[in-house]
């Protein structure tokens, strides 16, 4: 046989694929194949199929077992959701949106430190500890927002001490950015020790519960200011 015509692998295969009963018809044939064992050791055909198919039943079963950890995880996430909105939906103030919000991340999640921080002077409507210095925010976080709308991972002391106090001790935090129409300000979880917000880590869910929250503190400005114009 000429090497232009010389049988490639991929011929072989497509055949066998072709004819799937070559070896039934030819069984002599299986004489002559050499198969060989990780260990280096020689093995039947048969041998060989059944590692084969340990190993794509291995496989699969890891790959289940991850679609069914993945959807444990999305129904716990689904069911502190809806919990975390039906509790903002009895909330008819700030203080109380904010306090609901705070409370859960701490008791529910065992997050060392969460806080809602709004960028005004207005004391009267957001309360004293929970504004602070527009200006004093804006140099703090400019760069830190410049192209992302949440910041995770490990903090600076002074972002520490800024968002969650001195006492706090917080080393790692995921820092969002609230979506209000009508204030700027951060929603803020953090940790006493590296890795629970790593940067690695995702944040959806997390982003989607600072979008709702933004969502009811804005109704509530509006509904407030509505009432005041009506009296």
């Amino acid at each position: 046989m000429s090497n232009s015509s010389k049988i490639s692998s991929e011929d072989v295969v497509e055949y066998l694929k072709e004819n799937p009963d070559f070896f039934n018809l030819n069984p002599e044939s299986l004489n002559q194949i050499n198969l060989k064992h990780e260990s280096g050791d020689a093995i039947s055909l048969i041998e060989k199929q059944i590692i084969e198919l340990r190993k794509s039943s291995d496989q699969a079963n890891q790959q289940l077992i991850q679609i069914l950890e993945n959807a444990k995880r999305n129904e716990k996430l689904f069911l502190l959701s809806r919990e975390i909105i039906l509790g903002l939906l009895a909330s008819s103030t700030i203080d109380d949106t904010v306090n609901e919000l705070e409370s859960y991340f701490i008791n529910s999640f065992n997050t060392d430190a969460c806080k809602v921080i709004f960028f005004s002077e207005d004391e009267n409507r957001f309360g004293k500890e929970r504004v602070t210095s527009p200006d004093l925010a804006t140099d703090l976080f400019r760069d830190q927002f410049k192209d992302k709308d949440i910041i995770q991972g490990g903090i600076s002391p002074e972002i520490s001490n800024f968002v969650f106090g001195a006492k706090a001790e917080i080393q790692e935090a995921a820092i969002c950015k609230l979506e209000c129409s009508s204030v700027t300000g951060i929603f803020a979880i953090g940790s006493q020790s590296l890795g629970r917000y790593s940067s690695e880590k995702d944040n959806l869910f997390l982003l989607f519960i600072v979008s709702a929250l933004s969502k009811f503190i804005d109704r509530i400005i509006l509904s407030k200011s509505h009432a005041k114009g009506n009296k």
